[in-house]
């Protein structure tokens, strides 16, 4: 278990409200399809893709702080697709549009509070949501 050790009176003591144990395990599962089509100077191609996420943590405690565990489930279809028309040898003009997902990293799931200094402190938020974004060029 990662300590944070402490000189209290020699020998080194484990600080064990600062020690930080943190298991993280995710699993993501996907699904796709796509299809493309071309006619003269058009071309055409859709795709559509699900993904399932499922992860569980635990803040291992110890003899001073308790521990914590949680897990979390969620799904989310994927569209995207494009148009281009080839205007000449040289030329092309495209438009996509497609969704996408940001998962929050484990590290700011971690519930632990980290003191970096006497006025400041950091800790992680188990109960974040991934952030969805469409983008169109």
């Amino acid at each position: 278990m990662p300590s944070i050790f402490w000189p209290n009176n020699n020998p080194w003591q484990p600080d064990l409200r600062r020690s930080n144990h943190f298991l993280y395990n995710e699993t993501i599962s996907a699904a796709y399809a796509s299809v493309d089509a071309e006619k003269g100077k058009w071309h055409w191609q859709a795709g559509l893709r699900y993904e399932f996420t499922h992860y569980k943590a635990n803040q291992l405690g110890n003899a001073v702080v308790k521990d914590s565990a949680f897990k979390r489930n969620y799904g989310s279809i994927f569209p995207t697709a494009f148009v281009s028309y080839q205007a000449d040898s040289n030329n092309t003009i495209t438009l996509r549009a497609g969704k996408r997902i940001d998962r929050p990293a484990f590290q700011h799931l971690n519930p632990f509070q980290t003191i970096l200094n006497k006025y400041t402190y950091e800790a992680g938020n188990p109960f974040i949501k991934p952030q969805y974004t469409w983008n169109f060029q």
